[in-house]
């Protein structure tokens, strides 16, 4: 006669299972919903279900991280296997959370240099999250494809209400700017201010041209397409010029991609034009005014301007490393050493950096940084290499897309160290690199694939 199973006989006794047996035992259907959820609740960020453990903000992003990596953990393997990119920028963030706690020993204040470490440990959290659910790394790229565009469903749908409200979530900086002066209605929906909200459109933007270019049903492929002109709408709307760069960029990456590809495929970006074009007919005095400001940055390097502020906050980032001879001023230490040291340049106030670059570079250091910029130039190279085969061509270019994009956005919002977006666009490349390598995936029978 057999043994009763450990989870039976203890549920038989009435005592609670372990959380091993707990977490093991989530259906199937409840492990990917939470894959699809995660950049969503990237999105909401502090504004899903809010609350505090021993004074730590544990909002609702950070509660499903940490779910999706005790699960994967009570497995005893990861589902989806880590590539070799995949396991370098794994690697780059685990040398980067250790030179960041090195340099405790120099940054300007403990507090904010804790603070720092605590969100790249997240940061790696986000990169295991994504890779502990599923086994089929195509079919996990393709739920956290969805999570991006149902996140930016959400987001505009909140930014609509601020439209016709006048209205914003609380947290947002309201309708003073920084001087005390009255400004316009800007939209900001979870992001805090509207920059965030344009640098996270940039970021979704590829999801949506992925997705319409590869999807199967045309009922959700008409719905997709409805979507795409809201994407420069909303850009104007938030008057966020690097966000439409940004836009401008990845579109004219898009051509160049088809291009080369030649015969029919090139109907895909001529219509993805044309529908743009009729977003920006129905919005023509807010995108014509945005594209009037974004041409005349180069007249905007004087006084308290955007420009100028964002230009001496970047000189300053520069002077810093300068100051440490390439170390960087340690974790958390941009804000207060603008506050604390005698810098070159005023910022008139703003503390953030609004280069994520410089964020990087001026804290962390020349290693941490180059580091990053090859991983993401290997990144770049993998995606170029496959953009020539016709199982992951789709794929590749979307990646190549992506990173264009990424580029501008980085400039775009106020501090990407501290971003859920950020680091979970970044976490969704994990899987896809598995397909890209062409890593082997661990399907179990009766699996099936992502076809939508």
């Amino acid at each position: 006669m057999q043994a009763a199973l450990p989870d039976e006989s203890s549920a038989r006794g009435g005592t609670q299972p372990p959380l091993e047996t707990s977490l093991s035992r989530i259906p199937p259907h409840k492990q990917i919903g939470a894959l699809t959820l995660l950049p969503l609740a990237a999105a909401l960020g502090v504004h899903l279900f809010p609350f505090d453990i021993a004074g730590v903000n544990v909002f609702g992003f950070r509660a499903l991280v940490l779910l999706l990596v005790a699960w994967g953990i009570t497995q005893r393997r990861w589902r989806t296997p880590v590539s070799r990119t995949g396991f370098r920028y794994l690697l780059f963030l685990s040398f980067w959370i250790g030179w960041a706690i090195l340099s405790l020993s120099w940054a300007p204040e403990l507090k904010a240099g804790v603070r720092a470490v605590f969100l790249l440990l997240l940061a790696l959290l986000v990169g295991v999250a994504a890779l502990s659910p599923i086994r089929d790394p195509a079919r996990a790229f393709c739920h956290l494809r969805w999570g991006w565009v149902l996140a930016y469903v959400v987001s505009i749908a909140i930014a609509t209400w601020e439209v016709q409200s006048g209205q914003h979530l609380a947290g947002t900086s309201g309708m003073v700017d920084r001087f005390g002066r009255q400004k316009e209605l800007g939209l900001y929906a979870t992001f805090g201010n509207p920059n965030n909200f344009g640098a996270f459109i940039v970021l979704a933007f590829p999801f949506l041209l992925y997705s319409i270019a590869t999807t199967r049903s045309w009922i959700i492929r008409g719905l997709l397409i409805a979507l795409l002109p809201t994407t420069l709408v909303f850009m104007s709307l938030a008057n966020c010029r690097a966000g439409l760069v940004g836009l401008v960029v990845e579109v004219g990456a898009f051509y160049f991609l088809r291009v080369n590809r030649g015969g029919r495929s090139l109907l895909v970006p001529i219509a993805f034009t044309l529908v743009l074009g009729a977003g920006a007919f129905f919005a023509q005095e807010t995108v014509l005014a945005l594209f009037d400001s974004t041409l005349a940055l180069r007249d905007q390097f004087e006084g308290r301007s955007s420009v100028s502020i964002r230009y001496n906050l970047s000189y300053n980032g520069l002077w810093f490393l300068a100051q440490t001879y390439g170390a960087g001023v340690g974790a958390g230490g941009f804000s207060i050493c603008l506050e604390t040291w005698a810098t070159p340049k005023t910022t008139y106030g703003t503390l953030d950096p609004h280069n994520f670059v410089i964020e990087v570079l001026s804290q962390y250091g020349v290693l941490v940084t180059a580091a990053g910029a090859l991983w993401i130039l290997a990144l770049a190279r993998l995606a170029w290499r496959k953009r020539t085969d016709p199982k992951r061509q789709d794929l590749a270019e979307f990646t190549l897309v992506a990173l264009t994009g990424y580029a501008v956005a980085c400039v775009a919002n106020s501090s990407y160290l501290i971003s859920s977006t950020n680091w979970t666009f970044l976490a969704t490349f994990l899987p896809l690199c598995n397909v890209l390598e062409g890593t082997k995936k661990r399907k179990p029978k009766g699996s099936r694939a992502c076809t939508s």
